[in-house]
């Protein structure tokens, strides 16, 4: 209670002692009034972030001591720890002959620092070795730098809101609660990205070939009627040639002859035809007997067997066995 009213009275004294501005209201000032009233009312949460206003806007040192007073009130104790200490590095830095008045508070932060430091919370976050490089650590909506993971942070007691995220992964969030002079240490969850799932090639689907039927192996037989033909396919040219030939020396007998009487020209036609239509005859003679011979040898040929897995009937081909 004692301590209570100190603080009290203190910012009483600083809201009375800030100068009263002519013209516009000053608005540090206000903030600071209002605040030093929510603060002696018991609403420090209200109180507070007024009096941080007016620091801000006007920041003098006085405005700095209230704001560590009523953050310590709060419960705030690493804030307000660290208040006091910005304090006195003011009042040290501040002239000789104006260092005076602030001598009686600044030995009220050093007391406050000696006995607020061994209940101030300590956190201490570490990422598993998994964790991907990247990685970001966010602590009440700050983020926090690399080396700053792994060491003790001096936190308020309460509620501190701890994200972590991979990179291209989701946001993984833990609450973890301090209480005053607690040490904890917590070791972070990092979710890796979801796989890529690998891009399937499309393959044209192969249809295989049909099997192609053997050759079917020539017989002797075959082979007789092609050669038949041949022959008989040959002495037919040749005796149409020899043929053609004796028709053109004919005409020519017709021309140099006489009855009996021939010139020189008409007895070399006629000896020619004489030659030349043996040979057509001959010709004519082999073509026939060879078309003949590949006529029959084909109408003899035994009927092809029919293969493996296929059953003939009367009307053909029945199906596969």
């Amino acid at each position: 209670m004692r301590t209570r009213s100190m603080i009290l009275a203190l910012a009483g004294g600083l809201s009375l002692s800030r100068p009263a501005l002519a013209g516009a209201p000053d608005p540090a000032a206000r903030a600071f009034d209002e605040g030093v009233a929510r603060m002696k009312a018991g609403r420090h949460d209200e109180g507070c972030p007024l009096v941080a206003e007016s620091y801000r806007l006007d920041p003098l040192p006085g405005t700095l001591f209230t704001l560590a007073e009523c953050e310590a009130l709060r419960g705030r104790i690493a804030t307000a720890f660290r208040l006091y200490g910005e304090f006195a590095q003011r009042v040290a830095a501040t002239p000789a002959g104006k260092r005076a008045r602030y001598l009686r508070r600044a030995r009220r932060a050093e007391a406050q620092r000696e006995a607020l430091g061994p209940r101030i919370p300590e956190l201490t976050l570490l990422l598993p070795p998994s964790a991907p490089a990247g990685t970001v650590v966010e602590r009440d909506a700050e983020r926090l730098a690399a080396e700053r993971l792994g060491a003790p942070q001096a936190l308020d007691p309460g509620e501190h809101e701890i994200v972590t995220r991979a990179p291209g992964g989701p946001r993984v969030r833990v609450v973890v609660s301090l209480s005053p002079g607690e040490r904890k240490a917590v070791m972070l969850e990092v979710s890796a990205p979801p796989p890529i799932a690998p891009r399937l090639a499309v393959q044209t689907p192969v249809v295989p070939a049909a099997p192609r039927a053997a050759p079917e192996a020539t017989s002797g037989r075959r082979v007789a009627t092609y050669a038949a033909a041949g022959v008989g396919a040959g002495g037919l040219l040749v005796g149409a040639i020899f043929g053609a030939i004796a028709i053109g020396q004919a005409s020519v007998i017709r021309r140099e002859c006489s009855g009996e009487a021939c010139t020189r020209a008409g007895k070399d036609a006629a000896d020619a035809i004489a030659r030349t239509g043996a040979a057509s005859s001959i010709g004519f003679g082999v073509g026939v007997a060879g078309a003949a011979a590949a006529v029959l040898l084909r109408l003899t040929e035994p009927a092809k067997r029919p293969g493996p897995g296929v059953r003939v009937g009367v009307l053909g081909v029945e199906g596969a066995w």
